[in-house]
């Protein structure tokens, strides 16, 4: 999104000795920026990335407030001292730099130190891991500090299978790790490129989404104490059809991996997919069930007075030992016990727990077959279930074992157990109407 240009003039400089007496004219400030700046872009480079002024993708520096640029960089070890310097607009005549002597970690710079001459030199660097370079382009004072433990971080760019020239669509990257989202963040518009750091050593699974795109993941993205490259295409998603194949969407709604279930093949969610378009509710979810059941519950407001329960094990269809807050009673259930014969279904709840089917009223196709990875879509008209305009309808997947049983898994998650004591379904996702 781009914001408010600001071009400025007539900034002062603290100068010690310095390379020249001033800056020169400002040239641009930076699109999509929200501080004031006098410059385009920023950048760090020294003897530790290789004086790389043409990589501004790993050098660049983020603009974090009224004149106060930030960058993170990573040493792998500790280090006496450090040459470097800050230049804007990518232009070495630019450059900010000193003819002073060695400093600690912090001083103040010095405008126009051209080339690659006049670098600030300074340290100790007395640990490995990421340091945080602090510069301020008014007072032109810099600090170093120590920020945190080795590890790293991941980088790369989102391209667009139907888009050549910017901008581009705002892609969310989402990295995962064991025990879920480790981060997010999103593409540039003008460039598709992208930067999740730090994060710690260790294996992830990397998410990439667009509205309009087809989502896409890649798998086992290793960091050791460096930034691999990951770079993805996006296709334009052609639009959904009910069939049970999830790969037609556009991007979830809720991420989680096959794989990270206690119950394995006998039932496992993946992510949970859920959008509004031409006033029909659409939604589906990955998994894997093998004779148990996958269940998705509903709640929708404004509802119907005559609806809504909170006690799912006291329903007289597919009671589980689940609980919603009085806030969050369900509305609605879509469930399919999935053994190979059992055809999925959806009912409305009354405020006594029984269920009256609607299935006529909704597209329902499941491609889940005992122990095997698939997934249950439906599209479910808006006035089918919804009473009134402004509202919003809230979803949570469970997989479930037998009648007046709990399981092991949602999508949101829920801290489900599967050991037979209940849960609670307190995490919904919600979608405006």
């Amino acid at each position: 999104m781009f914001k408010r240009l600001i071009f400025l003039t007539g900034i002062s400089f603290m100068l010690l000795n310095g390379c020249a007496n001033n800056e020169g004219t400002p040239i641009v400030t930076p699109p999509g920026e929200e501080f004031k700046t006098q410059y385009k872009t920023m950048q760090l480079v020294g003897d530790f990335n290789g004086w790389a002024l043409e990589d501004l993708n790993s050098t660049k520096m983020d603009l974090v407030a009224d004149w106060t640029w930030e960058k993170l960089q990573y040493f792998s070890g500790a280090r006496d001292s450090i040459m470097f310097k800050i230049v804007p607009n990518s232009n070495w005549d630019l450059a900010f730099g000193t003819q002073g002597p060695d400093s600690g970690l912090s001083g103040y710079a010095e405008p126009n130190c051209s080339g690659t001459g006049n670098h600030i030199t300074a340290g100790p660097i007395d640990r490995p891991g990421y340091w945080k370079f602090t510069f301020n382009e008014q007072t032109l004072y810099y600090s170093i500090s120590y920020y945190s433990a080795p590890g790293g971080g991941i980088q790369g760019k989102i391209t667009f299978s139907d888009i050549s020239t910017p901008p581009y669509p705002v892609a969310t990257i989402t990295v995962l790790g064991a025990t879920g989202e480790i981060a997010s963040t999103f593409s540039d518009t003008l460039n598709g490129t992208y930067l999740v750091s730090p994060l710690p050593n260790g294996t992830y699974n990397v998410a990439f989404g667009a509205s309009g795109y087809l989502p896409d993941t890649v798998y086992n993205v290793v960091v050791n104490n460096d930034t691999p490259q990951v770079n993805v295409t996006l296709n334009r998603a052609q639009g959904i059809i009910v069939d049970g194949d999830l790969s037609d969407w556009d991007t979830f709604a809720v991420y989680d991996t096959i794989g990270d279930s206690p119950w394995g093949n006998g039932g496992d969610l993946g992510s949970l997919y859920a959008k509004i378009q031409n006033d029909t509710l659409f939604v589906g979810v990955e998994a894997i069930v093998n004779n148990n059941a996958i269940i998705l519950y509903f709640h929708v407001e404004p509802a119907d007075s005559g609806l809504g329960y909170t006690d799912m094990n006291g329903l007289d269809f597919y009671p589980r030992k689940f609980t919603f807050p009085d806030s969050l009673k369900a509305h609605y259930i879509l469930a399919q016990w999935v053994d190979g014969n059992v055809l999925p279904a959806l009912r409305s709840i009354d405020t006594t727990g029984s269920t009256t089917d609607i299935t006529q009223d909704a597209e329902i196709a499941s491609t889940l077959t005992p122990g095997q990875k698939g997934a249950i879509e439906a599209a479910i008209p808006l006035s089918a279930i919804t009473h009134g305009t402004g509202g919003r309808i809230g979803i949570v997947a469970v997989i479930a074992g037998g009648d007046n049983y709990d399981g092991p898994e949602s999508v949101p998650q829920n801290g489900l157990q599967g050991n037979g004591t209940g849960g609670i379904l307190q995490h919904l996702y919600f979608l405006n109407f």
